[in-house]
């Protein structure tokens, strides 16, 4: 079960994204759990080589202004981690990291680390972490099925008569 912070973070996170432009909840959805994704990468020990860790454009001032730019490189590193015939692989195939506004991203990867921050303190209290993830992508699947946070849906007059 998510804490009260966790959900107003999550919810922080989703209008961060629905302001900054990503008006397709499936998009947001997508590139959030891409985020998150380099991010638990990082905290494994998946990532080796070191000029690909999340971490160090994120901390580093120099890289905030063309933040963007690297974590694609990042992201393109990662998905590229395994031999083609993995299924890892496969499913990343035709992925995109797709957030162009660096003011965006700069504040959903600080949101996300909160995210963690406190998904931590969870896990002190005995809460498994993929428990609280879980708990997050039912949250947000939740308000993607929320009415308006898909539009209004009509049929054009001229195609229903």
């Amino acid at each position: 079960m998510l804490n009260q912070e966790i959900k107003n973070k999550i919810n922080q996170l989703w209008d961060l994204f629905w302001s900054g432009g990503m008006a397709n909840p499936l998009t947001a959805l997508e590139q959030i759990s891409y985020l998150l994704f380099m991010k638990r990468a990082e905290d494994v020990g998946m990532i080796k080589d070191e000029k690909y860790k999340l971490s160090i454009y994120t901390s580093d001032e120099k890289y905030k202004d063309n933040l963007p730019n690297y974590m694609k490189e990042v992201f393109n590193y990662i998905k590229n981690l395994y031999s083609k015939q993995e299924s890892f692989t496969e499913a990343m195939e035709g992925a995109e990291f797709r957030i162009e506004k660096t003011s965006l991203l700069n504040a959903a990867i600080d949101l996300i680390n909160e995210i963690y921050v406190e998904a931590d303190k969870e896990r002190e209290k005995g809460q498994y972490f993929q428990d609280t993830l879980g708990d997050f992508y039912e949250l947000i699947l939740k308000q993607t099925s929320e009415a308006g946070k898909n539009g209004q849906f009509r049929v054009l007059s001229h195609l229903s008569e």
